[in-house]
């Protein structure tokens, strides 16, 4: 992996489920870590809901080994949430995953 082209700084959040006051569960992403990373478009889906088109972007994550990332985290890149949809260990060596991720 070359180093230099780790060129974008992501969050990675965990999920929390707390109760508010009322006993209702709450849903909340906490920071988990910060990882540099390279980012690449993969595909766009359109689908059709309700005389709607609903778009889906899809994004591959390179990033370094870390074996604390799990598919029930999202990424935050800037002002954007991903959600972690499959986690690949290239070539099982754990030098770096690739995080495939959808928009949300």
């Amino acid at each position: 992996m070359i180093s230099t082209r780790l060129n974008t700084l992501l969050t990675i959040q965990k999920k929390q489920i707390t109760t508010n006051l009322y006993g209702e569960e709450v849903v909340e992403y906490i920071e988990h870590i910060k990882i540099y990373a390279s980012k690449e478009y993969l595909k766009e889906e359109v689908k059709y809901i309700s005389n709607n088109n609903h778009s889906i972007f899809y994004t591959k994550f390179r990033i370094r080994y870390n074996d604390t990332i799990n598919t029930n985290m999202r990424l935050k890149h800037k002002d954007k949430h991903y959600d972690i949809k499959q986690i690949e260990n290239i070539s099982n060596k754990n030098r770096e995953l690739f995080l495939y991720a959808s928009e949300t």
